[in-house]
């Protein structure tokens, strides 16, 4: 099997035959033809240069004392766009032989003495010819090698992307469970908390009969409203949780095609869901779109604007309640579109920098779950093989930025 890879194949190679003299171009192109090669004859430096960058040249035997353009301007043009072409230098003056330096200095592969004969110029052109060989072997198995690191890294990515969308997938069936079990709980408690109200609202009514007990009953019914008060509190405040956490825990859970989308459907998504908000929240955003709107991305729309409309909602909050200005900005960063949401609030604190993605934790004390980021940035690894991070500064503000490759 190797001694077939090794067999040279005469007709796959061209060979470019240059001299100014007609006899040799005569001569050495039917020779050529005669062992099997493709062969092609010009008596033009200058015309030689055209047919290397216009056709696939293998070889070319070039003569190195031509008037007007000579064998060492035809090898410096050459090689300002063609590397590979294999260049054999030809001399008939045995005297006037080309220097060895000149010969180190220009980038070719051999040196011929045409007063050595034609037996020689043929183990030149075999030589020649089996550097060409190499050359293309070489090649293909540079062009096979990048091709497999290609594929490594794609099966990477896809990996990475299964792993992320399994973690999704679990994460929405644990968030469903626990939010329908808590929620269950909740309506008890709230149940009871109202049934002790109306037990309270009761015996008050009965003691304020008993004037010389009123008092002192009165002060501990005035302490039992007040822990109910607390727990109705704390029972509203977990239903917004609660109610956050289905959120995210259905829209981790739907499902549909992936799709190809125009940028401007993002725009046109976030208005409609902000305008409101941005009104309630006192604060206003600008847009820097750098980008050409009608570009498209492949995957789902719904999950690309929960994403940025969670950054969007993080920002206006870190202003806690103030109200101030938001950036959101779209550019093309080679073969990526990067999202970038930008506020001048509170900044992540240092402690929690390093937790935002891989815990649920939040910036927002006890009125945020850590959902948010966390989900995101699975749905951006998960569902668009992207990138989510961000900068921050306690004080200052903070921006997140998202990447996602282009189809």
């Amino acid at each position: 099997m190797s001694n077939e890879k090794n067999i040279i194949k005469k007709e796959e190679y061209v060979i470019l035959v240059v001299d100014d003299q007609e006899e040799v171009v005569q001569l050495v192109v039917p020779m050529l033809k005669s062992e099997g090669y493709k062969v092609i004859g010009t008596q033009s430096g200058k015309e030689a240069v055209d047919i290397v960058r216009n056709q696939q040249i293998d070889v070319m035997l070039l003569d190195y004392f031509m008037p007007e353009f000579t064998g060492e301007q035809v090898v410096k043009e050459i090689r300002e766009f063609n590397s590979e072409v294999v260049i054999v230098l030809q001399t008939g003056y045995a005297g006037e032989k080309p220097p060895l330096d000149m010969l180190e200095t220009l980038d070719i592969q051999g040196y011929h003495d045409k007063t050595e004969g034609m037996e020689k110029l043929l183990l030149w052109v075999a030589s020649a010819v089996r550097a060409c060989s190499l050359i293309r072997e070489n090649k293909r198995m540079f062009e096979e090698v990048v091709l497999a690191n290609e594929t490594i890294k794609s099966i990477k990515e896809n990996q990475a992307k299964l792993v992320e969308q399994e973690r999704l997938a679990s994460l929405g069936e644990l968030l469903g469970g626990i939010a329908e079990s808590i929620t269950n709980k909740l309506v008890c408690i709230a149940n009871s908390a109202s049934m002790e109200e109306r037990a309270i609202n009761k015996y008050t009514d009965i003691v304020s009969k008993e004037i010389s007990l009123s008092q002192e009953h009165y002060q501990i019914t005035k302490e039992i409203y007040e822990q109910i008060e607390k727990i109705k509190g704390y029972c509203h405040n977990m239903g917004d949780i609660l109610n956050a956490v289905n959120k995210q825990a259905l829209f981790i859970k739907s499902s549909g095609n992936e799709k190809v989308f125009p940028l401007k459907i993002i725009e046109t998504e976030l208005d409609i869901m902000l305008e409101g908000e941005l009104v309630i929240q006192n604060c206003s955003i600008s847009k820097d779109f750098q980008v050409d709107k009608d570009l498209e991305l492949k995957g789902r729309v719904e999950d690309l604007t929960h994403v940025l409309l969670n950054l969007v909602k993080n920002a206006m909050e870190a202003y806690g309640g103030k109200g101030g200005q938001i950036d959101f900005k779209i550019i093309k960063r080679e073969n990526n579109i990067e999202f970038s949401v930008k506020d001048y609030g509170k900044g992540i604190p240092e402690q929690v920098k390093g937790k935002i993605f891989n815990q649920m934790v939040s910036t927002k004390d006890s009125k945020g779950t850590g959902l948010g980021l966390y989900v995101s940035s699975s749905i951006v690894k998960g569902r668009f093989g992207g990138r989510l991070w961000f900068e921050s500064e306690e004080g200052k503000g903070t921006e997140f930025f998202v990447s996602i490759p282009i189809k």
